[in-house]
């Protein structure tokens, strides 16, 4: 309730005595987020700076922290530039006066934004830091850290590293007692699941999981999404209708606290539905929003991590010139991102089998491709692996009309003999 919390956060601000230095920054923060909030974030920095210019007796640490504190304001608005000089400049002060809790605060801001433009070897060395030590200082930032760092090790090609890192994370839930931190692990273990091609695992949790009422996310991960994620992914009538409602409530709640960040995710995963749907136009104008708010802050990763189908939707972006230097390191990260996953694939040959010469190939296979793939050395069925799968006898039969190009195939028996070729199944 950005209104009423920036009414009481302005009386705080005039009424709190001058001498009560570390009471009236801390209420300036709590104003700059109101103002953020009600969607007028620069007037909240504003009077934020002023304070800390005529407030010049600060600690170390209070200085610390109420940048730290900043993150979340810039993060909100993401903002990844502005976020990522913060943390700079609040890591220097933090190391110097050894103020554990801003250095963790700075750890994990700089590693998400880090992710997110797609640096994630710098990704990597913040957040496992973050995870590793400084545990004790900030649950939201342990378990939101160890959330990214798992996806870094998905984008890796590393589905293995990945799922140990969030089962840590749900023994540490459950040893700690935090059960909303359990809710949060086990919502981000369907995410997981889903990115490994595990939809029928993936599926359980969406059935017991209630996405409202809806609160403002801060953290890196919001649990709504995955579950809008494993709707479109089982792909039925029914699914794609429970999709386009929660979007059309999250982008509408979003927009009303201003919280652009998950803006940017929203609107791309409606463009996606909307492109099931054959509604082309939609689609597109919906991503064009998506990338009109991500491009000053270099955001990626939203666009790579869901996956081809926004690849082919950028590149129509590409011709009608919309966007065209930006959309093109999204797909230079689509490309880098198929390489790791054609290493993955035929970097492990199977035993007694010797290396193929067959060249890798051109468009990588998606989780779900390689799964059906499987069910189709096990000489299932359309109709058997779409009961298997939770999904529809037509989705079967798109995703089979994929393998066979990228797999230069005309049936299942050829495809099934190339990708044992290159040691996929």
């Amino acid at each position: 309730q950005g209104e009423i919390a920036l009414k009481h956060a302005r009386s705080a601000c005039e009424n709190i005595p001058i001498h009560h230095k570390r009471a009236r920054l801390r209420a300036h923060i709590f104003q700059i987020a109101s103002y953020q909030m009600v969607g007028d974030l620069q007037t909240g920095l504003a009077h934020y700076f002023k304070e800390v210019q005529e407030n010049t007796n600060l600690s170390s640490g209070d200085q610390a922290m109420s940048l730290a504190n900043l993150c979340f304001m810039y993060w909100i608005d993401a903002d990844l530039i502005t976020m990522l000089q913060t943390t700079e400049k609040t890591l220097k002060i933090a190391m110097n006066h050894r103020v554990q809790e801003a250095i963790a605060f700075s750890l994990y801001f700089s590693g998400i934004a880090s992710y997110h433009q797609n640096n994630l070897q710098s990704a990597d060395e913040k957040l496992a830091r973050v995870v590793k030590e400084f545990h004790m200082y900030m649950q939201l930032v342990h378990t939101h850290g160890s959330f990214c760092l798992s996806l870094i090790y998905q984008a890796q090609g590393q589905a293995d590293r990945a799922s140990e890192r969030n089962s840590k994370m749900m023994e540490y839930a459950i040893d700690t007692g935090n059960q909303k931190m359990l809710q949060t692990t086990r919502a981000f273990e369907a995410e997981l699941a889903l990115r490994q091609g595990r939809l029928a695992e993936a599926s359980t949790w969406a059935n017991r999981f209630r996405p409202t009422p809806l609160v403002p996310p801060f953290g890196f991960y919001m649990p709504q999404l995955t579950l809008v994620k494993i709707l479109l992914a089982q792909d039925t009538t029914d699914s794609r209708h429970q999709a386009a409602e929660l979007l059309n409530q999250l982008h509408e709640f979003l927009v009303s606290i201003h919280n652009i960040v998950f803006q940017i995710d929203v609107l791309a995963l409606k463009a996606l539905l909307l492109d099931t749907q054959k509604e082309e136009s939609a689609a597109l104008k919906a991503l064009t929003e998506s990338l009109k708010l991500a491009e000053p802050g270099g955001f990626i990763r939203p666009f790579v991590d869901v996956g081809l189908p926004m690849a082919d939707l950028l590149k129509k972006l590409v011709r009608q010139n919309i966007a065209v230097g930006y959309i093109g390191r999204i797909l230079a990260a689509f490309r880098a991102e198929e390489q790791t996953v054609i290493s993955d694939q035929t970097d492990q040959p199977a035993t007694n089998q010797p290396l193929s010469t067959t060249q890798p190939l051109l468009e990588p296979l998606t989780n779900r491709e390689l799964e059906i793939l499987n069910l189709l050395a096990h000489r299932l069925s359309n109709k058997e692996i779409a009961v298997k799968l939770f999904i529809s006898p037509t989705t079967v039969k798109k995703h089979l009309n994929n393998i066979y190009g990228k797999l230069t195939a005309s049936n299942r028996q050829q495809a099934v003999a190339k990708a044992r070729q290159l040691n996929i199944v």
